[in-house]
């Protein structure tokens, strides 16, 4: 598998901020940071959706991991796996995480699509 190399917070002041910030190292940020613009971008549409607002951090998170799992995005579903618990989701018995543990329900009206994107 190619691998992409990471940019070093050295070669990006916004990147390096960023971490300084965070207090780690944020690969997501680092390959972001091949497209500065994107990444600039990216951090206040992210703070937009995850701050406060009317839905809750946990349903917010919820959703995300759906998503992740839909999409089967082995690295999205990792990292908001540690969010889904900080946000006080937790795991069935089994001890895993799996897209048939994660359930959403809205009227027939308000899903055209299933998680099929049928």
């Amino acid at each position: 598998m190619a691998m992409i190399p990471l940019v070093e917070p050295a070669r990006n002041e916004y990147l390096a901020e960023l971490e300084r910030k965070g207090k780690r190292e944020n690969n997501f940020f680092r390959m972001m940071a091949h497209k500065p613009e994107a990444l600039k971008n990216f951090v206040p549409l992210y703070g937009a959706i995850m701050g406060p607002g009317a839905v809750d951090r946990r349903t917010k998170e919820l959703v995300y991991l759906a998503v992740s799992f839909a999409n089967e995005c082995a690295y999205c579903s990792a990292a908001h796996r540690g969010s889904a618990k900080k946000a006080g989701l937790r795991r069935k018995r089994s001890g895993r995480w799996r897209p048939s543990s994660i359930r959403i329900s809205a009227s027939p009206s308000a899903r055209p699509f299933n998680m099929r994107g049928t």
